[in-house]
């Protein structure tokens, strides 16, 4: 079982051309990503290392056979808890959500 989290980009699509707009998806995923390391749970490091992006960045996922239950049950005791522990993408949203638009900001006025 994996976690799959899906990006919509409805209101910002009218404004790039696709090509553009599969990079700023691909820009963000991969960003969205990387904020949220420190909060996956950790033991070896194989579900913080299972993370894909897909190639036109709309979606990405934690694939490994555990990744759902620990992800929806956040009572687990895990290494770097409380940090590290379930429901890993939205805590990691709650805290870096400006840091993220800001960097598509930036990200956008370059293309």
């Amino acid at each position: 079982m994996s976690v799959r989290t899906k990006i919509n980009f409805r209101g910002v699509m009218k404004k790039f051309s696709k090509s553009n707009m599969i990079k700023l998806q691909q820009f963000t995923a991969n960003e969205i990503v990387t904020v949220t390391d420190p909060f996956v749970p950790f033991s070896e490091g194989y579900l913080k290392n299972s993370a894909t992006i897909a190639t036109d960045g709309s979606w990405f996922k934690y694939d490994m056979p555990y990744a759902r239950r620990l992800y929806y049950n956040p009572q687990f005791n895990l290494k770097g808890a409380p940090q590290r522990g379930g429901m890993w993408v939205q805590r990691s949203m709650a805290i870096n959500q400006t840091a993220i638009e800001k960097a598509m900001t930036a990200y956008m006025e370059r293309l």
